[in-house]
């Protein structure tokens, strides 16, 4: 049974982060549950001619799509760590949105640490790492308001 050991959480304009880390496990790895609304503007339901399938799709390919946040991956993470892959909480997926509705969302970024914390049982060493690397999170271009939707904590 995987213990965690939590961090957090850490507060953005845009994004709401809490690290969990799995230390009874090898390698330690470090989920980074990255929680954010998502307010559609007015703009995109003219844009999009309200056609959901549209905006939808907008989302998944430029927004909160998984292959596009894990092409990003690499970008988050601090010397010595290693990205190994970003996934939708529960049950979330770009299909949830409606043009005249604020949605709760989650993507939680799955990170290795560096071998030397494990190596030295260090819990309390991974606090820099963690701020470091949840402040890259919520640099990502894909969690920044744009013309279509607001992004808020």
């Amino acid at each position: 049974m995987a213990d965690f050991k939590k961090y957090g959480p850490k507060k953005f304009d845009n994004v709401v982060i809490v690290g969990e880390l799995e230390y009874k496990v090898q390698p330690w790895t470090m989920i980074f549950k990255t929680k954010f609304k998502i307010n559609p503007k007015s703009y995109a339901k003219e844009y999009f001619n309200e056609d959901l399938s549209k905006f939808h799709i907008y989302l998944a390919n430029d927004k909160i799509g998984l292959r596009i946040i894990n092409k990003t991956g690499n970008a988050i993470i601090v010397p010595g760590w290693q990205f190994d892959a970003a996934y939708y909480a529960y049950d979330h997926d770009p299909k949830q949105f409606r043009f005249d509705k604020s949605n709760d969302f989650q993507i939680d970024f799955y990170c290795i640490a560096a071998q030397h914390y494990e190596q030295d049982r260090d819990l309390k060493g991974l606090i820099i790492p963690f701020s470091e690397i949840a402040k890259n999170i919520s640099k990502l271009p894909n969690f920044q308001t744009d013309r279509y939707v607001e992004i808020v904590s």
